[in-house]
């Protein structure tokens, strides 16, 4: 695969880690008013949102050094 393709699909992962890691914070945020929770709600939702927005990085870490 080209250097250059590699580059924009790590744009995507990246900017998919940075919209769930984001959404996540925001679910929690409503949750944390709706429930009166703060700030706990809002941590653990930003986490679990990284944590998903992280998979696809791995799996093109990992698909990357298959392909050497």
């Amino acid at each position: 695969m080209p250097a250059s393709r590699m580059f924009v699909m790590s744009l995507g992962a990246g900017t998919l880690i940075a919209v769930f890691g984001l959404g996540g914070m925001l679910l929690g945020a409503w949750l944390d008013t709706a429930l009166g929770t703060a700030p706990w709600l809002a941590l653990l939702m930003a986490l679990v949102g990284l944590g998903v927005g992280l998979y696809p990085m791995y799996r093109l870490i990992r698909w990357g050094f298959k392909m050497k």
